[in-house]
C-alpha cells in the first residue's frame, strides 16, 4: 500500500483509470491494474540498481508509454533531461532518451547517437520505432511490458548480447490484467477517449500478461527463469 504513498517521484499513468476507485487498500481489477502500471516503474529501477546496469534498451508498449517512463525516470535520476552533445546526460542517475514512433526523426537520429556513444544509460521504445536498430554488445533489454505477438518478443529479446557477448533480457510481467488503450487513432481523432472497453463502443481492453507468457515459452519451446532465480544464482543463468 505505501507504493500509493510516494511523494518523492510519482509514477505517470495512462489515465484509463481516471474515473475508477483505486488506491491503497483496494482489491478491484481496476485497482489492481493501476497498482500494476506504478509498481513496474518502480521495479525497473531497482532491478537496475541491482544489476549495475551501465547501458539498457527498454521495451514500452505504446508511445505514452514511454512519454511516462521518460518523465518518471527523470525525476527519479534527480538530473535534468538529455539536451544533446553539449553535455552528457550521466549526471541524471537513470538518463534516458525515447526512441518512439511520434517523436520527430531528427530526435529520435540524436537520441539513438547519444544512446550508442554512452552519453545516457536508457533507451525507450517501442516495437515499431525499434525496427532495424543495431546496437552492438547491447548488455540488458527489459520489457516493461510484454508484446502482444510472440514473434515480436523473439525480436527484442534477440538484441541483447551478439557477438559471444553475454547479455540479460528481462520481462517485468504483471500477475493482473492491466485495462489498457487499444483504438484506432484515425477514429477518434478530435474526439475524448472513452475508458469503456472496445467491445462495448470504448478505446480500452483487458491486457493479459500472463496469458502471453505462456504462449512466448510455447514459442521458445522452454521455459523462462525467474530474475529471483537469476540472482540466486549469483547472476549466472539458473537454467
Amino acid at each position: 500500500d505505501s507504493l500509493w504513498h510516494r511523494p518523492e517521484w510519482p509514477v505517470p499513468t495512462d489515465d484509463v483509470h481516471r474515473a475508477d476507485a483505486v488506491g491503497a487498500g483496494l482489491s478491484s481489477a481496476e485497482a489492481l491494474s493501476e497498482a500494476t502500471k506504478r509498481l513496474k516503474p518502480l521495479l525497473l529501477l531497482r532491478v537496475a540498481d541491482e544489476l549495475k546496469m551501465s547501458q539498457c534498451l527498454v521495451f514500452c508498449r505504446t508511445n505514452l508509454d514511454c512519454d511516462n517512463l521518460e518523465r518518471f525516470m527523470q525525476a527519479a535520476g534527480g538530473g535534468r533531461s538529455f539536451a544533446g552533445k553539449v553535455e552528457k546526460g550521466i549526471e541524471n542517475r537513470y538518463s534516458c532518451v525515447v526512441l518512439a514512433g511520434q517523436r520527430p526523426m531528427d530526435e529520435r537520429r540524436r537520441n539513438l547517437k547519444a544512446f550508442k556513444e554512452g552519453d545516457v544509460r536508457f533507451l525507450v521504445c517501442t516495437d515499431v520505432a525499434a525496427r532495424g536498430l543495431d546496437i552492438k554488445e547491447l548488455p540488458f533489454v527489459v520489457n516493461m511490458t510484454l508484446p502482444d505477438k510472440e514473434e515480436d518478443y523473439v525480436h527484442r529479446v534477440g538484441r541483447v548480447g551478439r557477438a559471444e557477448v553475454m547479455g540479460l533480457a528481462i520481462s517485468l510481467v504483471g500477475e493482473h490484467k492491466e485495462k489498457v488503450w487499444y483504438y484506432d487513432r484515425r477514429k477518434w481523432e478530435g474526439k475524448p477517449l472513452s475508458t469503456k472497453l472496445a467491445s462495448e463502443g470504448g478505446c480500452c481492453i483487458w491486457y493479459n500478461e500472463r496469458e502471453l507468457f505462456l504462449a512466448i515459452e510455447k514459442r521458445l519451446g522452454s521455459t523462462i527463469g525467474s530474475l529471483a532465480d537469476f540472482l540466486a544464482a549469483g547472476g549466472r543463468s539458473a537454467q
